[in-house]
């Protein structure tokens, strides 16, 4: 296979010579050094560079790169957004690439690419951690930067398959965001060959020492100036040990730290009278990173949230023992060779600790380190990494020229217009798309469809989803279209929105169907309206007012939030949707009409007992209050007072929940 990577993790500005570049570059160097069989070709937007400098044998590597101006400025500004797509389509049809690599989709300093770009191609991904939608409170909390996020997210929706870094990553994807579990396979970070013992000379250790005035053996910490690594509660733990543990144990934080950090934490080292027992090194150069490793008694880690943790794996290639946490990926990274503890409680920290220096055969432990550290080799990913990909079948070129679509929506005989209007779309789209359809349980189709029209069971649609290049949704406001809603918020896709306000439904489902499901109902709300507005309003459901605001109180989001683009019926209902969010792709395709010749208007009069000279008013559809049939059912009423030879027909299912009030009006009122 023809397998291309981008140099974005490598060479972006948000990943070069951090975690994120140096596992992609060393992952694709170990790849093309070890796979023999398949051709890689690396697609570069940001530098002169050769990842050649690091292949032994280089002869199934080809770099091609693109010069984007003076600070990039053709890969950063939106407005040049198609010509990078034009070059990455391109590159593809011109190389023949049969998978494309993302290897860094959260990288700010690149336009997000589009699925259209990667026609013909399957698509991977590596995902490091979705750490800042875990905390999206701290991370995400303006909406520019939420919004940005969130963009890069859809981008991995349509992406086929995708490679983690450790099961928690698997986890938080499915758990948080919905990610299908069988498209995602984890195959572990590792650590950088320059991490290894060393013999540091005395005159070195001397020198050392005094650069960073450490007198005493130390626990060292090391991580970044981010608060979720727990600097704060690792120092104040600390100095919650016994005195003649401080005083045998320096704690060494081995990181770059702003100058408001350094201050907070000074203050803290203060207070809790450890002055001269911890030290803040600042930045320290790779050679002295690499001593410090070396020299430390114990690494301690006990970050809030990791993604992988390299700190671990990195102190175990320095024949370092190690305390870190045991939540998100650190407890499984960390296994039996390592101590740990409860990031979020200080006497836990306190007690792991203790229990490193005073109880515990440092030793053994870092035997058991050791031994889980080969688990975490460059040689490991890389072969875990050619396996799964060279179980990815290629598209197969002749697919290219017309694409499969699945398709959700009501069919007959269900009574709904969306169920007429789906079978002659369907009959027309068939002739530009393949295209499945996915039907709701406990029927079967009563309807002409092409013979090329394919129907399942939606359930089916899990072990078919990679055959599509787009979903589309029929979505209307009924209980038909109830099935569709886990669809919809699992894989996204182009909903056609038949009804702007679905609150009625939402309502009936989560009140009604589900027995009163006030949290689901709020989950509903929750999508277009903020948390005061909902709990004013779920106060009045709580008094007996629940029909207070269903019309006022416009709600689609549980739906339209998750589409990619949407389709409506009115430039109005287009309207709407944008002023609630101007981000939408939402276009305006209008509903049709099959012209048929016209009836001679009186025998149809008289095939159906009316007289010929009546004057007949008639609604189409559902007879349901959202379509104001009682409102208009008095009106009528009031004509027939001051006018005769006058009769309204109802042309549709008079709907259950308004079926007693409606008879009994009509009763009442001797119109029947």
């Amino acid at each position: 296979m023809n397998i291309a990577f981008d140099a974005t993790a490598i060479l972006g500005p948000m990943s070069k010579n951090r975690g994120i570049g140096n596992y992609a570059l060393n992952q694709f160097k170990a790849m093309i050094n070890q796979d023999d069989k398949n051709n890689y070709f690396f697609i570069n937007f940001f530098e002169e560079f050769s990842l050649k400098d690091y292949i032994k044998d280089d002869k199934n590597l080809i770099e091609v790169y693109f010069d984007c101006g003076k600070n990039r400025f053709l890969l950063s500004k939106a407005e040049y957004k198609e010509v990078i797509g034009g070059i990455i389509s391109n590159f593809i049809k011109e190389y023949n690439i049969d998978v494309f690599y993302i290897t860094s989709p959260f990288d700010s300093h690149v336009n997000v690419y589009e699925k259209e770009w990667f026609e013909g191609v399957r698509t991977v991904a590596t995902v490091y951690d979705i750490i800042p939608y875990v905390f999206k409170d701290i991370y995400l909390g303006d909406k520019a930067t939420y919004k940005w996020y969130m963009s890069c997210i859809d981008m991995l929706r349509w992406v086929d398959q995708y490679l983690v870094i450790s099961n928690s990553v698997k986890e938080d994807m499915i758990k948080y965001l919905n990610f299908e579990e069988e498209k995602i396979e984890v195959i572990y970070g590792a650590v950088d060959e320059t991490y290894t013992e060393i013999v540091v000379e005395e005159a070195e250790k001397v020198a050392l020492y005094k650069k960073f005035n450490i007198n005493s053996e130390y626990i060292m910490c090391t991580g970044g100036d981010d608060g979720r690594k727990n600097i704060d509660q690792l120092i104040i733990a600390y100095g919650n040990m016994p005195q003649a543990l401080i005083e045998k144990y320096q704690l060494v934080i081995v990181c770059k730290l702003s100058k408001s950090s350094v201050d907070k934490y000074t203050e803290i080292i203060s207070k809790n009278k450890l002055m001269g027992r911890v030290i803040l090194t600042n930045f320290v150069s790779a050679e002295e990173l690499l001593k410090l490793y070396n020299l430390a008694t114990l690494m301690a880690f006990p970050s809030k949230y990791e993604g992988f943790g390299l700190p671990i794996v990195e102190a175990w290639a320095c024949g370092t023992p190690v305390l870190t946490s045991k939540n998100s990926s650190l407890g499984e990274i960390g296994g039996n060779g390592a101590i740990t503890v409860d990031p979020f409680d200080v006497k836990d920290i306190t007690r792991g600790l203790v229990e490193a220096l005073a109880n515990t055969d440092l030793k053994l432990l870092l035997e058991k380190g050791k031994e889980r550290l080969q688990l975490f080799q460059w040689d490991q990913v890389a072969q875990s990494a050619i396996s799964y990909i060279n179980r990815i079948l290629p598209i197969e070129k002749q697919e290219i020229g017309r694409k499969k679509i699945a398709f959700f929506s009501p069919l007959p005989p269900i009574q709904s217009g969306i169920s007429d209007y789906s079978v002659d779309i369907l009959n027309e789209l068939i002739n530009y798309f393949e295209i499945d359809v996915f039907i709701d349980d406990g029927y079967k189709i009563e309807c002409y469809l092409n013979k090329n029209i394919k129907v399942y069971m939606h359930k089916e649609f899990k072990n078919k989803r990679g055959e599509y290049f787009d979903i589309i949704y029929q979505m209307g406001n009924s209980y038909y279209h109830e099935y569709m809603y886990s669809y919809i918020k699992k894989y996204r896709g182009t909903v056609v929105l038949h009804d702007y306000n679905m609150h009625s439904v939402a309502q009936a489902i989560a009140l009604y169907k589900q027995n009163h499901n006030l949290k689901l109902y709020r989950e509903y709300l929750a999508e277009d309206f903020n948390s005061k507005e909902v709990d004013a309003y779920l106060q009045q459901i709580a008094k007996g007012q629940i029909e207070v605001k269903i019309h006022e109180m416009e709600l689609n989001g549980f739906i339209t939030n998750y589409a990619d683009k949407i389709i409506v019926h009115s430039d109005y209902v287009k309207k709407k949707l944008l002023e609630r969010d101007l981000s939408r792709d939402v276009q305006t395709i209008y509903h049709y009409a099959r012209i048929e010749p016209l009836k001679d208007s009186k025998k149809l009069k008289r095939d159906k007992l009316i007289d010929e000279n009546e004057i007949v008013i008639a609604s189409f559809g559902h007879i349901h209050e959202t379509k104001r049939a009682l409102p208009i059912l008095k009106a009528f009423n009031r004509l027939t007072k001051e006018y005769e030879h006058m009769r309204y027909i109802f042309v549709g299912k008079l709907d259950d929940g308004i079926k007693q009030v409606f008879n009994e009006y009509v009763n009442k009122n001797q119109l029947s």
